[in-house]
């Protein structure tokens, strides 16, 4: 087998094993699995659940039962007592003795995403992905479940305003909070967006808006949509043209990102992202492009 062979060979299997991942979607040349797909077509497969037997859910005596008191109070917009009712139906997924069903694990995934759980839905997704790797090539409508879009109009309105990208707020806001409006991260950071109330704070002030020290205030999807586009636009005048360092400096902070574009400078972005020295950052880049690609895709 010749290099060249090999090469292709890798990116097959990488293609196959790894769909979604961001060397297939980056670094290989072939058109990714979802190009040739029309996304108004999943929409439609998603309301009729396609594929999927839902009434013989349904009906299964463990925890049948459990899926239909889900669907219920999902229905009702009672979200605080259906997320509970979606966990109880997980825990009784994972005492069956054969794994549950594929079809039934894209079900519950979508009641969370209705029930606004959206880092559930991701998380159960993962789950079915990794149980079969032909998900996507079954139901590729999962693809809108496992990249949600809430809170759109709000995205798209800050980017507009700050000369951004929506799929570029909406593929940080995945990767941050998963779409959790009152997420709290280790460093005390708010929101969808994952906001340091000093960042916050300084950012509101640059731009003639009056926040308060409010906790309550900075977990408000408008606001801090709002003022991480308002960063996210500082970052990017500051780095033009390195898309790659925005999103570091977003996660890992500019003076850090200015040592690495000075000491670690490459010519070649992909290069570049593999030069961060920090480990969690430089998965964060990758993963965050990724997401990019796939919501510039659901864009069209």
């Amino acid at each position: 087998m010749t290099f060249a062979n090999q090469i292709e060979d890798y990116h097959h299997r990488l293609a196959t094993n790894h769909p979604l991942s961001y060397y297939t979607l980056s670094l290989t040349p072939r058109e990714p699995w979802y190009a040739q797909h029309d996304v108004s077509q999943w929409r439609e497969m998603l309301a009729t659940h396609a594929g999927i037997d839902i009434e013989a859910y349904r009906q299964h005596d463990v925890f049948g039962t459990t899926l239909q008191r889900a669907e219920i109070l999902v229905n009702l917009r009672l979200l605080s007592l259906a997320n509970i009712e979606l966990r109880e139906l997980e825990h009784k997924l994972k005492e069956q003795e054969n794994s549950p069903p594929q079809g039934l694990r894209l079900y519950v995934s979508r009641l969370y995403a209705k029930a606004d759980n959206y880092l559930h839905s991701i998380m159960v997704t993962t789950q079915a992905a990794r149980q079969a790797q032909s998900l996507w090539q079954q139901h590729p409508e999962q693809l809108l479940i496992y990249y949600p879009q809430p809170y759109l109009r709000i995205y798209q309105r800050e980017a507009y305003s700050s000369g951004l990208e929506a799929e570029l707020l909406l593929a940080i806001s995945r990767q941050e909070s998963a779409f959790q409006a009152a997420a709290r991260g280790g460093a005390q950071e708010f929101g969808l967006m994952q906001l340091l109330p000093a960042t916050a704070q300084q950012v509101a002030a640059d731009n003639d808006i009056v926040i308060t020290a409010s906790v309550k205030q900075l977990l408000t999807p408008a606001l801090n949509i709002k003022l991480g586009a308002l960063y996210l636009r500082r970052v990017t005048a500051r780095y033009r043209h390195n898309l790659a360092a925005v999103i570091a400096a977003y996660n890992a902070g500019e003076e850090a990102t200015d040592a690495w574009t000075q000491r670690r400078a490459h010519p070649d972005p992909q290069v570049w992202i593999e030069l961060i020295p920090f480990g969690s950052t430089r998965t964060y880049v990758k993963r965050v492009q990724r997401n990019l690609q796939v919501y510039q895709f659901l864009s069209l």
